[in-house]
């Protein structure tokens, strides 16, 4: 999955979870701040960004290549887990409510449901909500921050080719003694 789809999965399942703080998710629930630096939200907005690093893990660095014969010829399918720290920074009235909410609904049914086709799955270890409240223009705007972590089975694949001939020579003596 190239990073543009793992924002938009997570993007949508944040939709899916806050459908009861949010009117408007398609503004207020996204993964890019505003281009000119300043809020393009109010202080009484509810707005939640996504911000997702990739980690430098063990697990990661343990592919995994099998071949698959696939018409007339071979692909080199190369499989590695990439795993994903993913910010929530939640702002508004409700943004205490909404980390908390996101933590309890990625390991929902639901959310693990939508998640489980494109290979992503929560690492289920419970953070902690962290409240970091922001000064701006003189006023505190709430901000409450979530981290969670989720692997990923990402894949790529190759066409290797196929053998068209082998050419053996056996060169054999037999030994006397």
């Amino acid at each position: 999955m190239i990073y543009k789809e793992l924002q938009t999965l997570f993007q949508q399942c944040a939709k899916s979870i806050l459908t009861s703080f949010i009117t408007d998710p398609d503004k207020f629930i996204r993964y890019e701040y505003p281009t000119e630096g300043a809020p393009d939200w109010n202080i009484t907005d509810n707005i939640v960004f996504i911000n997702s690093q990739e980690l430098s893990d063990e697990y990661a660095r343990l592919p995994f290549t099998r071949y698959v014969n696939q018409d007339d010829t071979v692909i080199a399918e190369r499989v590695r887990t990439r795993v994903w720290k993913v910010l929530f920074t939640s702002y508004g009235p409700d943004s205490y409510d909404m980390s908390n909410a996101l933590r309890d609904g990625f390991i929902s049914e639901a959310i693990t449901r939508k998640m489980t086709p494109s290979g992503v799955f929560l690492i289920p270890n419970w953070p902690n909500c962290i409240q970091a409240n922001e000064m701006w223009a003189g006023r505190w705007w709430q901000r409450w921050d979530l981290t969670l972590s989720f692997n990923e089975e990402y894949v790529t694949t190759e066409d290797v080719g196929h053998i068209d001939q082998i050419h053996i020579r056996f060169d054999g003596q037999r030994r006397t003694k």
